[in-house]
Parts: C-alpha cells; sequence; structure tokens
C-alpha cells in the first residue's frame, strides 16, 4: 500500500512540474479587441513553421500590442481592417501592406532575420497611437 502511495505522490509531482515547465512557454490568447492580453508569445513556434498572426485594425487601435518571435522565424502577418482605412508598416524591416478598408485583410510574409523590437503600426493612425511592437528575441 505504501509503495502504490508513494508512486502516486512521485506522478504527481512529475505532472505538476510539467505542467509549470509548459505554462511558461504558453501562447497568451488575444481576442479581436484585445481585451484578453496585449501580447502574443509565438516564441514556441518551430522555425519550420510559419508564424500566423492577424493584426486587427478597429478604428485607432491595433491588436495585439506587442507580438513576441524568434530570430530565423518565418512570419506572416496578417492585417484586418474592422472598419477604416489602413496600412500596416513595420519599421526597420522594410515591409508594409498595401491600404485595406473595411473587412478586408492583406498577408505580409518576411523572415525574422534580427534581433530587436520593431514597431508597427498605421500609416493613416499613428499619431493617434494606432502602434504596437514585433519583438524578436
Amino acid at each position: 500500500m505504501n509503495t502504490n502511495k508513494a508512486l502516486l505522490f512521485g506522478l504527481l509531482i512529475v505532472i505538476t512540474v510539467i505542467l509549470v515547465v509548459t505554462n511558461r512557454y504558453r501562447v497568451i490568447p488575444t481576442d479581436i479587441n484585445g481585451e484578453t492580453s496585449d501580447t502574443l508569445d509565438t516564441t514556441i513556434n518551430p522555425k519550420s513553421t510559419p508564424v500566423k498572426v492577424t493584426i486587427s485594425a478597429d478604428s485607432i487601435k491595433l491588436s495585439p500590442k506587442n507580438i513576441i518571435i524568434n530570430q530565423g522565424d518565418q512570419v506572416q502577418l496578417t492585417l484586418k481592417s474592422v472598419n477604416g482605412l489602413h496600412q500596416l508598416i513595420v519599421e526597420g524591416l522594410s515591409v508594409s501592406t498595401p491600404d485595406i478598408y473595411d473587412n478586408q485583410s492583406q498577408t505580409i510574409a518576411f523572415v525574422a532575420t534580427q534581433k530587436g523590437i520593431f514597431q508597427y503600426y498605421c500609416k493613416y493612425h499613428k499619431d493617434m497611437g494606432m502602434t504596437g511592437n514585433l519583438i524578436v528575441r
């Protein structure tokens, strides 16, 4: 009986360690309005799989506000306009979308070759705070 308790206790410890370690590398969800979190962490993504992120443009708000990726990741950023005219520019990486309007979306693809923090913003609403950060680790 004591052997069974010891085995069960050991199994419980292993499961707890696994849950703690995997929670450290979780993807933080963001809803279309950015209300769940302002950060989307994709650093658990294998380099061979493209990192696909949709950035929602609603009036004068971009969501998520922060995207974390790894150097070398293949990235696909999709800008989706909930309403209004928008164009996404990622400063320092020479990537941008064409203009999009209500309910349209546009995807840009690139490889994150350099580490750093790169601001992304709407060309038309940057001065109103429609900005975010692409963080390349």
